[in-house]
Parts: structure tokens; C-alpha cells; sequence
């Protein structure tokens, strides 16, 4: 039974590992690793349960290994987990308008494809946010723009990066979009927009 204990204690802190190295892989071969990272939450649930058996044995010292592989993903917690008080807003008399923002790293929409995307559709029409700001959107290649632009259709001004060689980002706005910049980055295909959004004149 000892040995069992130690076996899955140290199954799950390498999972655990692998799952932290996952959330940092998302070219080549490494992709399949971070598909390890869907099952974070049984991962850490798993170290949680082997750290508590551990305080019931003779080397109690052991439960702070599963302490330890669950730290790991102490920033995806705090993310994921945050008391009420933490996200208490102070209400600040001000002038101007409100404005609501919502960003989104679509992955290319990748999982699910056309499930995903009219989800996320969905979901943004019922927050109707006013400037919605799409991170890594399909190429045309993959997934045409002018489906994305439908299913987006309740804004009215958008705007697209145009170049191919990095992977695309998107603003849809109420209201008229000037002055846009695109940043990119030596080596990377990522890359980045400012935009300047006219409000009310």
C-alpha cells in the first residue's frame, strides 16, 4: 500500500510537470503536450488527494511534494479563483462614457470549429460589449474571415490585420475605429494593434 501511494504521488506530480510545460507549447510536437493541460483540474485534484493521504503515514513530509506540484499552478488558480472581494469595483464618480471591453485569444477557433466560434458569438452578444478585440483568428485558409464577420455582425466598425506572415488580430467596435498601428515582434509571429476609437465626437 506504501509503495502504491508513492507510485501515484509521483505520477501526479509529473503530470503535473508536464501539464505546466504544456501551457507554455503550442508549436510542433509540443502541441500534444499541451493538450495535457485540458486535464489540469483532475491533475491537481489527484496531488491534492496524495497530499492529504500522505499526512496519515509516517513520513508526513511528503505531502508538501503534492503542495508543491499543486504551486506550480498557483497563477492559473489565482486566475481562475478569485474571492468576491478582489474584484470589488470602486465606484468613482466620473465623467464620460461607459465603456466595456472584452479581449479573446480564439486559438483559431481550433477545437470544435464551428461549434466554438458561434459560442463565442453568442456569448459576446449577450454581453454586448462595445470594442471586442480578437487574439490568433483563423486565416482564410482555415476558417474564411467573412464567417467570423457574420457572426459578428451586431457591431458596425471593423478592422483586420492584413498581413499573412502573422497570425491575425481583429477589433470590432460600436463606434468609428481611426488611427490603427500594428506592432510586430523580431521573430514572433505575433503581433499587436493600437487603435484609437472616437467616442460620441
Amino acid at each position: 500500500m506504501k509503495s502504491l501511494n508513492n507510485f501515484f504521488q509521483i505520477f501526479f506530480v509529473i503530470l503535473s510537470f508536464l501539464c505546466l510545460i504544456g501551457g507554455y507549447c503550442v508549436e510542433g510536437i509540443c502541441i500534444w503536450l499541451s493538450l495535457l493541460t485540458l486535464a489540469v483540474w483532475p491533475i491537481l485534484a489527484g496531488n491534492l488527494l496524495m497530499g492529504i493521504i500522505q499526512l496519515f503515514t509516517k513520513k508526513k513530509w511528503r505531502s508538501l511534494i503534492s503542495l508543491f506540484a499543486i504551486l506550480l499552478h498557483i497563477d492559473y488558480l489565482l486566475a481562475v479563483y478569485q474571492p468576491l472581494y478582489w474584484n470589488k469595483l470602486e465606484v468613482v464618480d466620473s465623467e464620460g462614457t461607459p465603456l466595456t471591453v472584452v479581449t479573446y485569444n480564439t486559438s483559431h477557433f481550433s477545437w470544435n470549429k464551428m461549434y466554438i466560434m458561434n459560442e463565442a458569438a453568442a456569448y459576446i452578444k449577450e454581453l454586448q460589449p462595445d470594442i471586442v478585440c480578437f487574439q490568433e483568428v483563423p486565416g482564410d485558409g482555415y476558417y474564411h474571415r467573412d464567417s467570423i464577420r457574420y457572426a459578428f455582425d451586431y457591431v458596425l466598425y471593423k478592422y483586420i490585420s492584413r498581413r499573412t506572415d502573422h497570425l491575425p488580430t481583429m477589433i470590432y467596435s460600436r463606434y468609428p475605429i481611426h488611427l490603427v498601428k500594428a506592432l510586430y515582434y523580431e521573430n514572433s509571429r505575433n503581433m499587436s494593434l493600437i487603435a484609437d476609437v472616437r467616442i460620441n465626437n
